[in-house]
């Protein structure tokens, strides 16, 4: 009799998790129309570097010399999701580097990514990871962390 009166609490429980799980994935896999759109970066509010700097939009100029940082970059879910088409754009490394006319012309530490504090990256990262492809940011780890 006991096992009659927990099923439905459990069959409950269950639906409550598949539920959630199946929204989840949903998210995950909607169409990039429907996700929240890219919000521009101001990169020059970012860092004034960049003030003038124009985006190259060619990532076999920085393949010339970061060939290592770019074959690395290849395995990452971020490259999975660029060739599969499923983010707003190629993405180039000036998406989420910002434009590098400035550094071709003068190559230097100053538009490294480690130049910028972990808030300067996250709103990077944010520029993309808006509304529900950023589920749960301001209750993470990462903010809490003051980690990007």
């Amino acid at each position: 009799m006991r096992l009659v009166q927990r099923a439905p609490m459990f069959a409950r429980r269950w639906m409550t998790r598949a539920s959630a799980a199946f929204g989840v994935a949903l998210l995950s896999w909607m169409p990039r129309e429907v996700q929240a759109q890219k919000q521009p970066v101001d990169w020059e509010a970012l860092n004034p570097a960049f003030q003038g700097a124009t985006f190259v939009n060619d990532a076999q100029v920085c393949q010339a010399c970061h060939e290592d940082a770019v074959r690395g970059f290849g395995a990452t879910p971020h490259a999975r999701l660029f060739r599969a088409g499923r983010m707003a754009d190629r993405g180039e490394c000036e998406s989420c580097h910002g434009p590098r006319s400035k550094h071709i012309e003068n190559p230097g530490r100053e538009f490294a990514w480690a130049s910028l504090s972990a808030d300067q990256q996250s709103t990077v990262c944010l520029q993309c990871h808006e509304g529900g492809a950023r589920m749960g940011w301001k209750a993470g780890t990462h903010l809490a962390a003051d980690v990007s």
